[in-house]
């Protein structure tokens, strides 16, 4: 898919303020999972990273760069999941 895999060991422990930036209906709809917030992108793992319109959806909601990365849906389930 041309994006970098976003496995167990990134997900593990995103950044609370990158999952702050994006809001969690948002997250949901699109399977995404913001994980890391570094000098104004956000990166976010995705089930879909060729989702264009999602993507340009977080970008104008955040203000931010986005930096997409592929992700299974089961990975993106158990890390959402397991939020508190």
């Amino acid at each position: 898919l041309g994006v970098p895999y976003a496995g167990r060991e990134v997900l593990r422990l995103p950044e609370p303020l990158a999952i702050a930036a994006l809001p969690p209906d948002f997250t949901k709809k699109h399977r995404a999972l913001p994980f890391r917030l570094d000098k104004g992108e956000l990166h976010v793992a995705l089930q879909n990273p060729r989702d264009a319109l999602g993507l340009h959806e977080a970008s104008f909601l955040t203000g931010l760069q986005i930096i997409p990365y592929v992700s299974p849906e089961f990975r993106l389930l158990q890390v959402h999941s397991a939020a508190p």
